[in-house]
């Protein structure tokens, strides 16, 4: 009978521990939540091809009526480096090994150099910050903004080659393939300019499955994120 006393005295006492942990870590927890409080809100949604990451963006800055910056970063970076938006967006496309990269400057002399490249994109996502309210879609913005939103779209492979194949009005073998040239060349862009791995979830704040949530509730599911840490002036 005592040796019985003893064990339940010591799940007790275990128990007891177990919720004087989980009280801690919630305080803990609070504490970090309301550290990330901001008055200028920005939004950096990082997204798979297919997963709706374009449309979500356009729909979380109508509603907040934030700035919503996409392909325009492209031009703006254009624009300092005395490039062109073409040029510039081979960056996100093209192949970065030193060759190439060697051969298109001496043949081009609009082709601007991957540090060139990287000093603009940084300047530009900066000062886009610095405005704040604003929604921003690709460009490793996860990677240089950390008081930002961070967020990330993925659905599952084959609904992405689905929605690719309906959307650009092809077959779903030739959408499979632009889905994978996708998928890599997100990858290398971010391993390339910031040493980053574009599925580490580290990265985000929230990682958002739309092949099980519609692109309004994901956008709902932003929007109420965003009003948690906006402290409105």
């Amino acid at each position: 009978m005592r040796q019985k006393h003893g064990s339940e005295a010591g799940i007790v006492a275990r128990q007891a521990l177990r919720w004087e942990l989980d009280r801690e870590l919630m305080q803990r927890t609070e504490c970090d939540e309301a550290k990330a409080v901001v008055v200028s809100p920005v939004v950096t949604i990082s997204r798979e091809m297919g997963a709706g990451g374009v449309t979500t963006g356009q729909i979380v800055a109508n509603k907040l009526e934030f700035t919503y910056y996409d392909k325009e970063i492209l031009e703006q970076i254009a624009t300092e480096t005395g490039s062109s938006k073409d040029h510039i967006a081979r960056k996100d496309e093209g192949s970065h090994d030193a060759l190439s990269t060697m051969m298109l400057n001496l043949l081009d002399s609009r082709n601007v150099a991957d540090t060139v490249y990287a000093r603009a994109l940084l300047r530009v996502l900066k000062e886009i910050a610095c405005q704040g309210r604003a929604v921003i879609v690709g460009r490793g913005a996860s990677c240089v903004l950390p008081e930002a939103l961070k967020v990330r779209l993925i659905a599952p492979f084959n609904l992405r080659v689905q929605r690719m194949a309906m959307v650009r009005d092809i077959t779903e073998k030739e959408a499979e393939q632009v889905v994978l040239a996708s998928d890599h060349a997100k990858k290398r862009f971010l391993r390339h300019f910031f040493g980053a791995n574009v599925n580490d979830p580290l990265l985000y704040d929230l990682v958002i499955n739309t092949g099980t949530l519609s692109l309004d509730h994901a956008a709902d599911l932003i929007i109420a994120r965003v009003r948690q840490t906006w402290k409105e002036e």
